[in-house]
């Protein structure tokens, strides 16, 4: 639907921009320019999709029925109890490496329940990237595991924003 598509959008190259910032946490300097500049490109396509979503509020969306609203709701709300809980936990053990990729991991597993949603089939692609990318991380020693799973899901949400604002076009 016209709204999902647009909010989609919006949201996933919003996310995308946050990525980018997180990974610039232990980033190394020939790298800080790239990313900065997708970052900006991120932040851009943010602003352009938030602004068609309001322009575009009283179109049909997946939403619209009270149950879907709700469950929309409770995942959201246990995906940020289960992230919190999780970087906390992380962070009092003195894993704190570990908490862009079990964060990464919490978003990533949300998308398979969004599909129910939303009907969406593309989500369970972009879980399935996101999801791979953390348990990489996760089971893996690297110095800077932020790094990678910042850039990559930077790369992978503003993939999916571009896609969704061109299905949006070609509705």
């Amino acid at each position: 639907m016209l709204r999902d598509y647009l909010m989609s959008a919006a949201i996933f190259s919003l996310f995308s921009f946050i990525w980018f910032g997180w990974a610039q946490e232990t980033l190394t300097g020939k790298w800080r320019l790239p990313v900065a500049i997708i970052s900006v490109l991120a932040a851009l396509t943010a602003g352009y999709c938030g602004y068609l979503s309001y322009r575009y509020w009283h179109s049909a969306t997946m939403l619209m029925t009270q149950s879907n609203y709700r469950w929309y709701l409770i995942f959201v709300v246990i995906e940020f109890i289960l992230a919190g809980g999780g970087a906390l936990l992380l962070y009092k053990r003195q894993r704190s490496a570990n908490i862009a990729p079990w964060i990464s991991l919490v978003i990533g597993s949300h998308f398979i329940v969004l599909e129910f949603i939303f009907r969406d089939p593309s989500l369970y692609i972009l879980a399935g990237l996101m999801i791979s990318i953390s348990l990489y991380t996760l089971l893996h020693r690297m110095p800077a595991k932020s790094v990678l799973v910042g850039v990559s899901n930077g790369v992978i949400l503003l993939s999916f924003a571009i896609y969704n604002l061109s299905r949006f076009w070609l509705y």
